[in-house]
């Protein structure tokens, strides 16, 4: 990374193996702040830790004007910047990262170009995705209708109060709470809080709605009431049972254990294998073991899929996972495999293998990253995350994906070649079978690398 000497006039930034574009940027007198070039804009330290390239000044910064053929503004790239007032966006930009204008609390005006805003974990329904990509394939003019905003983007910025209301709501979920008020009333009509919807929410009062029966897990994380009022009658909630439930938020018990691992899935449901025409690879399941005497007929039975899969993976074997993300490009595959006796640990671990697979110009394909982990044995739901039943019986899957990505999971009793070698030849053959999916190129890879964040333990 090159800077040039003076932080008021602006830097160049030319990322490494980077050939075609560079990023610019300068403020003026007036703290107008103005952004070019092409791609993600890019942030420092990445993740958690990321910070803004004009992070020592951005108290000066008034308004914002972002250039055409910026696709992406990335992680905090405007937090805190408590002055900043106006911000233009590009029409060719199509995601906004986590935490981007997190405590701008003076912005009250955001544009860009017409596009309507849609939150990361708001997917569309399956039908809009398949025409946004038909769309896609017959014209390569046709840009994004919608700018896709992460996890807190807008928190405490009186735009997204003025533009999507106290909440953002669709179809009876509630994704994010944008209220700053002493007392927060959830609108009725509403009957799911979904998670991280009011994560870190401070208030006096909350008032819930006949109309809510579902709060997901993590919905509540860091929030606190004084209080929590219910409409009188209601005598059924599903509250979540993780870090970050209601009862939590208002004080009512202490912090519960979180227990990832623990999946509650009704008893009729278990995990299975299934044939594939793959010869030495079944996909993995969740299958109904008969049917229910009534609709909505639940048991207390819990499967403890990590404990399920630990048994199997002990057996010997490896567990492949294939994701994908919204334009059918393959992200990554990660691999689980047991290991007795590694040379480093007396104890059992599971070693964890992440590839981000490149499609070379002959055609083949090669890993272009990976790492390796190594956990122990009963953290294996690390790997997975969690989710809850309803969505396993509608997808049949084991865990769920990253928001924008999909993803399935199969297993071969092939662990000789763990770590490559079957993890290509499953992507090779899972890759004939979908004609309308890529592997990214070099190039492309190259490009994402800069965003990525390996461990090799």
């Amino acid at each position: 990374m090159v800077r040039t000497d003076s932080v008021v006039k602006g830097k160049e930034i030319k990322m490494q193996e980077d050939k075609a574009e560079d990023f610019k940027w300068n403020i003026d007198g007036e703290g107008t702040l103005t952004v070019t070039g092409t791609g993600r804009m890019p942030d420092l330290g990445g993740r958690n830790h990321a910070q803004s390239l004009w992070e020592d000044i951005k108290e000066t910064i008034r308004k914002v004007e972002i250039g055409e053929g910026i696709t992406e503004i990335g992680l905090r790239n405007f937090e805190g910047c408590i002055n900043l007032t106006e911000a233009y966006l590009p029409a060719t930009l199509t995601r906004i990262r986590a935490y981007a204008f997190r405590g701008c609390t003076a912005l009250k005006k955001v544009e860009a170009g017409g596009k309507e805003f849609r939150y990361i974990y708001d997917k569309p329904v399956k039908e809009d995705a398949e025409n946004k990509r038909k769309l896609k394939r017959d014209s390569e003019e046709v840009r994004e209708p919608e700018v896709i905003f992460g996890d807190r983007a807008f928190d405490g910025v009186p735009w997204a109060v003025q533009h999507f209301g106290e909440f953002y709501c669709r179809d009876g979920i509630l994704y994010i709470c944008f209220s700053g008020r002493d007392e927060i009333m959830v609108p009725e009509g509403v009957h799911t809080i979904a998670k991280l919807s009011f994560r870190n929410v401070r208030a006096k009062k909350l008032i819930l709605p006949e109309s809510v029966n579902r709060i997901e897990d993590y919905a509540f994380g860091g929030a606190r009431f004084d209080k929590v009022l219910m409409p009188d009658g209601m005598n059924y909630l599903l509250t979540g049972d993780y870090y970050g439930s209601i009862l939590e938020a208002a004080g009512c018990s202490e912090p519960a254990e979180r227990r990832p691992r623990f999946l509650k899935v009704p008893f009729l449901y278990e995990l299975a294998l299934q044939k594939t025409k793959y010869k030495g690879y079944r996909k993995f399941l969740i299958r109904e073991k008969k049917k229910t005497d009534g609709e909505g007929t639940w048991g207390r039975k819990l499967i403890d899929v990590s404990a399920s899969l630990r048994r199997r993976l002990k057996k010997g074997g490896v567990l492949i996972g294939i994701r994908w993300d919204e334009q059918h490009r393959v992200q990554s595959v990660k691999s689980f495999v047991w290991l007795e006796d590694d040379g480093t640990y007396k104890d059992p671990v599971i070693d964890e293998y992440l590839m981000y697979p490149v499609r070379l110009e002959n055609g083949s394909i090669e890993p272009y990253r990976d790492s390796t982990t190594y956990q122990e044995t009963d953290q294996l739901e690390y790997g997975f995350g969690d989710m809850n039943a309803e969505k396993l019986m509608k997808m049949g899957a084991i865990r769920y994906p990253q928001p924008g990505t999909e993803e399935e999971w199969f297993w071969s009793e092939d662990k000789l070649n763990f770590e490559g070698p079957v993890e290509i030849e499953l992507l090779e053959l899972w890759m004939k079978d979908h004609p309308d999916y890529s592997i990214d190129s070099m190039e492309e890879n190259r490009e994402k690398d800069r965003f990525r964040l390996f461990v090799d333990v």
